[in-house]
């Protein structure tokens, strides 16, 4: 559980620090609010969930975009992603039984 946690977070920060960047941030200013974030107590996370899906929304309106609809986009490009995993894994495994039972032959 914990690396999980571990790994959503770093994730996490990454994406938001690219969407900073696509809006216009720069290295500099990413240092002045880490800064800033730093010198503050951590709130408990679902405050800071809410802090984020309230900026966000922002960011959606500033950028005339529907938010939730970029997720569904971002889900169902996820999904075929896996999808596509998936079969390729089948496949493989059909062709490693056919190939057992051709060479027991």
């Amino acid at each position: 559980m914990l690396n999980n946690r571990i790994e959503r977070r770093e994730a996490f920060l990454r994406k938001a620090l690219t969407l900073y960047h696509a809006m216009g941030g720069t290295a500099e200013d990413i240092q002045a609010a880490l800064k800033d974030a730093a010198s503050t107590p951590a709130p408990a996370i679902d405050l800071a969930v809410g802090d984020v899906m309230y900026k966000l929304a922002a960011i959606g309106h500033v950028a005339d975009i529907d938010i939730i609809q970029a997720g569904y986009n971002k889900l169902d490009a996820a999904n075929l992603h896996i999808l596509s995993k998936g079969k390729k894994l089948l496949q493989k495994q059909r062709d490693q039984k056919l190939a057992a039972a051709t060479t027991t032959k």
